[in-house]
Parts: C-alpha cells; sequence; structure tokens
C-alpha cells in the first residue's frame, strides 16, 4: 500500500484524519500525523509533524499523502486561498518526491451544491494531475462533522426540517471511507471515486432514524432559513450548523459508489445499518 514506507495524512486530528490514522496503524503501516496539534495525535507507530494549511510540510520517509486538512475560519476569501493553493502546493511536492497523493474530497463537489465547502472541493478537484486519487464520500457516519450535529439535532422534543428533510442524503459509515481509501491505494486507481452506501435516503429519513424518542418535525423553509443563518454568523454566532451546511443539503440528485471499488472488494454496510447502529448509542 505504500511500498513500506509511512502514511502520511494531514488534519490527522479532526474526525476523519483521525479514522485513517487508526486505520492505517491497524493495517501496521507507519503513519505521520500531520497536525497543528501534535497532543492529539501521539500513539504507538504515529510521528506527528507540524503543519499549517498554506504550508507543505517536512515529506522525507512518506510513500502515500493523503490531504484531509481544511481551513475553515477567517475571511472567505482567504480561507478559499489557503485550502485551495494548499492543496495544490501539496499535491506537487508530493509529485516531485515520488509520493502517491490522496484527496478526501466531498460528494458535493460532484453535484450541484452551492455551498462555499462544495466549491472549493470541486475547485481543488479541478487543479489535480491525472495521477491524484480522489475520494468523495457522502455524510459520513461516525463520531463527528456534520453527521455527529445532526445526531444531537435529532435527539431535541422538537426538530426544524429544511424544507420538510426532502433533500436526497447518501451515508456512508466512517470505517467504509478507510477502507475505500485502502482499496484504492491497493489498487493503484486515481481520478475520483464516489464513495456511497445504498440506498440513498431523504434527510427526514436519518433525523427520524437517529431520534432516540418521537420527535415533533417542523417544516422550515430554505429561503428564510438560510439567509437568517448565514446573518448570525456575519454577527459572530456559533451555530450547530453553518449557512454552508444547509446549503450542501439542498442536493437531489443520487450519485452511484464507484464501480472499480466495488469490483475490487469494497462493500459498505447500507446506509439504514449504519444508521441503526447510532441510533442506539449515546452522544457521549
Amino acid at each position: 500500500m505504500t511500498d513500506g514506507r509511512a502514511a502520511g495524512i494531514t488534519g490527522a486530528s479532526g474526525f476523519v484524519g483521525s479514522a485513517l490514522c487508526r486505520a492505517f496503524r491497524a493495517d501496521g503501516v507507519p503513519v505521520v500525523a500531520f497536525t497543528r496539534d501534535a497532543a492529539r495525535v501521539s500513539a504507538a507507530g504515529v510521528e506527528a509533524r507540524p503543519y499549517a494549511i498554506s504550508d507543505v510540510p517536512e515529506l522525507a520517509g512518506i510513500g502515500v499523502l493523503v490531504h484531509c486538512a481544511i481551513a475553515t475560519e477567517g475571511e472567505h476569501d482567504d480561507v478559499v486561498r489557503r485550502n485551495v493553493d494548499g492543496a495544490l502546493a501539496l499535491y506537487r511536492a508530493a509529485s516531485r518526491a515520488g509520493i502517491r497523493f490522496v484527496f478526501v474530497s466531498s460528494l458535493s463537489a460532484e453535484g450541484e451544491a452551492s455551498s462555499a465547502y462544495a466549491e472549493q472541493k470541486r475547485r481543488i478537484e479541478s487543479l489535480l494531475g491525472g495521477d491524484a486519487l480522489i475520494v468523495r464520500p457522502g455524510l459520513i457516519a461516525g463520531a463527528g462533522g456534520l453527521f455527529q450535529r445532526l445526531r444531537a439535532t435529532a435527539s431535541r422534543p422538537v426538530v426544524p426540517l429544511i424544507d420538510g428533510g426532502r433533500q436526497t442524503v447518501q451515508i456512508v459509515a466512517i470505517d467504509d471511507v478507510c477502507s475505500a481509501v485502502r482499496v484504492a491505494l491497493d489498487a493503484r486507481l486515481a481520478g475520483a471515486h464516489n464513495v456511497v452506501a445504498p440506498p440513498p435516503l431523504t434527510l427526514r429519513d436519518v433525523v427520524v432514524a437517529l431520534a432516540p424518542r418521537r420527535a415533533l418535525l417542523i417544516d422550515v423553509p430554505s429561503r428564510i432559513v438560510v439567509p437568517a443563518v448565514a446573518l448570525l454568523e456575519r454577527l459572530g454566532v456559533r451555530l450547530p450548523v453553518s449557512s454552508g451546511n444547509l446549503r450542501g443539503l439542498r442536493s437531489t440528485i443520487v450519485h452511484a459508489a464507484s464501480d472499480e471499488l466495488v469490483r475490487r472488494g469494497w462493500s459498505p454496510a447500507p446506509a439504514l445499518t449504519v444508521l441503526a447502529s447510532f441510533s442506539a448509542k449515546g452522544l457521549g
């Protein structure tokens, strides 16, 4: 998978990055964790190296570089510049060093979603060369990210649903995202690969499945709530979901999982099974 060298993970202290660190270590692959917070990734077989989103870190000893990190704080134009320029600089440095480059993108990058997050992922994808491996997960089910915030929302007695929750949501478990990366690397795949589990659901389906008890679901028009959330963000109010999250959930398009991954044995847990496992867990 890594030709005996280490796997480098940017954003290694985050939700996806930390899961990938554990997955590579479980396969016996040494890991170099690129992070701003080395204390959060200390583990056997893991070497922490300092990393900032706009810099190229020390890549010595790495066979694969998986780019998960993304900047979210700061002025919009500066955040976009750091994310796009930083990803491109990493890719170029990896290519010069003969390191395989993996970009963890998003299913929203293929769709029509107009969120800043989707647009940045889409732009980064367009700048990478044909030798890069691009992994596009759907909504990642696990103890972090937007999914964890949805679980918290679903636990409330009253749950607002944007446009009644009719949006299409495609789930994939965090462990299946990690296994998709490993399968793709073993098969030496390149290009973009959608990483989703069947069947596609609606946002309402997801909320109902995650709710520990029957909640009152309130239909809220997106034309009202999205601008309101965006205004609160500009005023500095921290919310459980961002206006970008809400725009990203507007999709009605269903995307198929990568045929090449499936042909090579990648078999994700069904979406309803994944949701059932989380509905039985507490939020801690």
